[in-house]
């Protein structure tokens, strides 16, 4: 069952989380020029603005980017404070709204640097590497990740009390007491909590905390009745404003949890049924999936199949349009391949016993129950290779149809830079400044993703700078630099790119064989083609196209 840990984090952080996940990429306000000119602390403001109230998170992102280009040495601390802020700031947007995990960590630790370079916002630094640990371990399924989590917000806690940060310390303690419910280790945090209940008179935050503290106790307690209360009291302190929606559906949740543990199902659907109103509010998609996960595992208590069925092919649907694939695949295989070793070792052993009791029928049946262990293997590895293929087609068709999108977005951001941005002179000689830079790099993308010539096997590094019009070593230094790549390892990226899409249309491109599509976007060999196809998408070309082909059909 899928615990309320998501939906924690969101609601500590609900000062951007009103619209963030449902947003839509439009253009950027007319005033984007004086962008430029605006101080860091209001630049801040607006990006927190932005995330919050006007859902536009590529707007936010570009306030905060302008905040940590202003990089420098000697910094004042209030300029290093803004800066730790933004990256604040981009962290969230990155984890929150494009669950990029990759581009997260990297502005986290650059936060991390700036916190403790000023001595001051290592509290809140803490926090978030607890949320990300704390999010993977809810994707995983993994515990293990939860547990760094705990000792993260143990450490914020602490760290924040030092720095007098009131909001992180009640942040942390949240999140504290939601990941030591998950871990069945509530008294684990008696240390945290006997210092959090002695500092004064609670504010409602501080009594939202720990009634929600004393109603998981009372849960895990088989105390349902006082767990009911305790929820029940959290609800009054909330207001009626859509501030407190969040708080108001895990309230929800967290009571269909007792009424479900108390064998009251039908009450727990009901319940649930009044929050499916608030979720739709905010288009709330992280409570949304907790919502149908509950819903198929009540409904199918009450062996209402068809229902339950309902509800949880809309939670895989949802499920897969926000998690990180990657991430989750990758443990996920880790963990199955420990359990395969350890029932290899299970056989092993039991074949060694059974060969001391009786050597004639050890072998027989050891030969026996190799043999079946065989076929099941096979048979599990067959599945599972084709769930793994299947996976990896719909992950790389979601990828082009994001890169796509991305693509539709840089270009207008461009097109209204380019509008309000009078012409730079060109560069002289072979030292590029950052904007020479980034004028190579703009028109790189834009033979790249325009030019039919890049699928000509006769395409090279050397026409690619003719098409730019600029001087081979600088095109090639550009790449290098923003691609961390090479220019034959960046036109292969491309290749295989418009090679999926054409696999993906099989009624243009059904007719083609392999080496037909190969040869359609450059590639001179099937060979180099089918190592390139692998490389970028993990599966080969042959499989990719039968499984374009099923999908089309369906």
């Amino acid at each position: 069952m899928i615990h309320s840990k998501r939906l924690t984090i969101c609601l500590l952080f609900s000062m951007f989380l009103l619209q963030c996940l449902t947003v839509k990429a439009e253009k950027q306000p007319d005033y984007y020029s004086k962008w430029l000119h605006v101080p860091s602390e209001e630049l801040i403001m607006m990006g927190t603005r932005y995330a919050e109230l006007d859902g536009k998170p590529d707007s936010a992102l570009v306030c905060f980017t302008i905040v940590t280009g202003r990089n420098k040495r000697n910094m004042t601390e209030k300029e290093t404070r803004y800066l730790m802020q933004a990256f604040i700031g981009r962290w969230y947007v990155y984890f929150f709204c494009y669950f990029d995990y990759s581009q997260a960590y990297e502005n986290l630790s650059r936060a991390q640097e700036l916190a403790e370079s000023m001595e001051r916002g290592m509290g809140r630094v803490l926090l978030n590497f607890g949320c990300m640990y704390q999010t993977i371990s809810e994707q995983s399924g993994d515990l293990k990740p939860d547990s760094l989590a705990l000792d993260y917000y143990k450490r914020s806690y602490w760290q924040s009390r030092a720095e007098n940060d009131t909001a992180s310390w009640r942040m942390a303690v949240s999140n504290m007491i939601t990941v030591a419910h998950s871990l069945k280790m509530l008294s684990g945090i008696n240390r945290e909590l006997e210092n959090y209940r002695s500092l004064g008179t609670p504010q409602p935050n501080d009594s939202y905390n720990l009634l929600m503290f004393e109603g998981f106790s009372a849960l895990e307690k088989g105390q349902y009745d006082k767990a009911e209360a305790s929820f029940m009291r959290q609800k009054a302190l909330l207001n009626d404003n859509i501030g407190s929606i969040r708080y108001s559906y895990a309230i929800y949740a967290n009571l269909s949890r007792v009424y479900a543990a108390k064998g009251d199902y039908e009450k727990a659907l009901d319940i649930l049924s009044k929050s499916d109103s608030l979720v739709n509010v905010l288009d709330m998609k992280d409570a949304r999936l907790e919502l149908y996960n509950l819903m198929a595992d009540y409904n199918d208590k009450l062996n209402r199949k068809k229902q339950a069925e309902e509800y949880r092919t809309q939670y895989f649907r949802l499920k897969d349009s926000l998690l990180n694939y990657h991430q989750v695949a990758s443990v996920g295989e880790l963990r199955f391949l420990g359990e395969m070793k350890k029932v290899d070792k299970q056989i092993q052993e039991m074949e060694h016993h059974r060969r001391v009791q009786n050597m004639v029928i050890a072998t027989i049946a050891a030969i026996t129950l190799v043999i079946l262990l065989s076929m099941l293997i096979v048979w599990r590895k067959n599945r599972l290779l084709r769930q793994r293929n299947e996976s990896l087609y719909l992950k790389n068709v979601e990828m082009l149809k994001k890169e796509e999108e991305e693509r539709q977005r840089r270009h207008e951001l461009e097109r209204l830079v380019e509008m309000q941005n009078a012409p730079q002179p060109k560069y002289k000689g072979s030292s590029l400044d950052e904007e020479a830079k980034r004028r190579i790099l703009s028109d790189i993308v834009g033979v790249m993703e325009t030019s039919q010539e890049i699928f000509s096997s006769d395409f090279s590094a050397q026409r690619l700078a003719a098409l730019v019009g600029e001087k081979y070593n600088n095109v090639s230094l550009v790449i290098n630099e923003r691609y961390g790549t090479n220019f034959n390892a960046l036109l292969n990226e491309y290749r295989i790119q418009e090679a999926c899409k054409r696999m993906n249309d099989p009624k243009h491109f059904g007719h083609l064989t392999i080496e037909g599509i190969a040869n359609g976007v450059g590639f001179k060999s099937r060979t180099s083609f089918i190592q390139a196809f692998k490389k970028y998408t993990g599966l080969t070309p042959s499989e990719y196209q039968r499984l374009a082909k099923e999908n089309s059909a369906q």
